[in-house]
């Protein structure tokens, strides 16, 4: 039998303008950090950098913006075998190294693991499965963030699957880099699944919690035209649908939102021209 604890991992966090480390000690709360290799992707300016003395932990400061290349840096320079994504403000769940090392330990042929975050009132951040499931469909893709995501790392890099760099905070469009990178994944006929452990805490309000109206749907038109050029339309209705029954949109925003989404699709296009 494999021995799990050769499986190498690593958590690879976004931050930006970071000069200290203490926000790490404070992710790693429930945790012993100097169990964990980390590697830090720090988006600053020049002379406010981040330095790290820590054996496990490795820092690259950037003068660079934008999640996706953040993310995308992270991955090109990461060496552990197992990659788990996280933002700067969550806070791992006691033993959640050992979670997504057994998950894979127990799925050997997966290539992706989404798992599950809770607030830090112990309720579920978003809508989850109670159960796990042997396979993310499309909606599931729709659904997921990136914090909720663990890799090999090896599998992704040879099929030169990385985070599409025009979506994303910092980007053009604000939000949508999860849903093309876990469908690249798809599409390159890599096996993902759900588990449904939790791994993290959050705060409730999420960054696309405070994304305009104006922001979202332009990413969502230009997400779903890529992901399904020929069906956009039915997509984007179905994303207005569940924002009215989450009573994220009131609908007196339909239109406008409909509008955005047509926007979002044609300067994609421009984009690419």
């Amino acid at each position: 039998m494999e021995n799990k604890s050769k499986v190498d991992f690593e958590v690879l966090i976004s931050t930006m303008n970071r000069t200290s480390l203490d926000f790490l000690y404070y992710m790693f709360q429930h945790n012993d950090l100097s169990k964990t290799r980390v590697l830090i992707i720090n988006q600053t300016i020049k002379g406010k950098e981040l330095m790290s003395t820590l054996e496990n932990v490795r820092v690259f400061n950037v003068l660079d913006k934008g999640i996706s290349k953040s993310r995308n840096l992270a991955i090109a320079n990461a060496v552990g075998e197992i990659c788990l994504i996280a933002d700067d403000d969550e806070v791992f769940v006691k033993g959640f190294k050992e979670v997504v090392l057994n998950t894979f330990h127990e799925n050997k042929k997966v290539t992706l693991v989404r798992f599950k975050i809770e607030t830090f009132e112990g309720d579920p951040f978003k809508n989850y499965s109670k159960l796990d499931t042997k396979k993310i469909n499309v909606l599931d893709i729709l659904s997921t963030s990136s914090i909720e995501v663990a890799f090999k790392r090896r599998e992704v890099v040879n099929k030169k699957i990385i985070f599409n760099e025009r979506f994303g905070l910092g980007a053009e469009f604000k939000m949508g880099e999860e849903q093309l990178f876990l469908n690249k994944i798809k599409e390159s006929g890599l096996n993902m699944i759900y588990k449904a452990d939790t791994i993290a805490f959050h705060n409730k309000m999420s960054t696309i919690n405070k994304t305009t109206v104006k922001d979202k749907y332009l990413a969502q038109g230009a997400v779903c035209y890529k992901l399904f050029p020929k069906t956009m339309w039915f997509w984007i209705v179905l994303k207005l649908f569940f924002d009215l029954k989450q009573n994220k949109l009131k609908f007196k925003q339909i239109n406008k939102a409909i509008q955005y989404s047509k926007q979002g699709k044609n300067k994609l296009l421009n984009l690419s021209n």
